[in-house]
């Protein structure tokens, strides 16, 4: 979970404008420093619930961290990681 929050942090330092909407995001597929902020546009990605989502996080290991207002934040290419993880893991 560390990584995880560095990384985000990282991307947040050095591209405190980059917060894309999902849509913007799946407009230009190539952006990999976007963030996605809360569940349920995280959720909009894979066409789950936010609740799924919070699963994943809690069980499955899916890559995203709790800002302090409550949200949760994740970007592409983390759950592009955890994709290709979870793959050869499994």
């Amino acid at each position: 979970m560390n990584y995880v929050c560095s990384t985000i942090c990282a991307i947040m330092r050095a591209h405190p404008y980059t917060l894309l909407t999902v849509r913007q995001m799946n407009a230009n597929p190539t952006t990999t420093d976007a963030l996605i902020i809360g569940l349920a546009n995280i959720g909009k990605v894979f066409g789950k619930s936010r609740w799924t989502i919070r699963r994943w996080i809690e069980h499955e290991g899916f890559p995203a961290a709790k800002l302090p207002d409550g949200h949760w934040v994740t970007d592409r290419e983390l759950i592009r990681r955890w994709i290709v993880y979870t793959a050869v893991t499994n």
